[in-house]
């Protein structure tokens, strides 16, 4: 995939999805470890709600790290 494509993605992710701190966002997506394959195979719905459940985990995840109000 497009490295463009890739960070249209993350913007689409970072802007209408979840709330995070830039660093937190990095972290996050890291986390996400979504492949090229993924994100060429699926529809924008099934790429969004990847990302909700991710964020489910990845925020249960941290709880203890201080990121309570997140």
């Amino acid at each position: 995939l497009h490295v463009r494509s890739r960070r249209q993605r993350q913007m689409c992710i970072r802007d209408s999805i979840i709330e995070l701190e830039d660093d937190q966002f990095e972290e996050f997506i890291e986390y996400l470890n979504v492949t090229d394959e993924f994100l060429k195979s699926s529809s924008q719905y099934d790429f969004i709600i990847f990302v909700k459940m991710k964020y489910k985990y990845f925020m249960k995840q941290h709880k203890y790290d201080g990121w309570e109000s997140y």
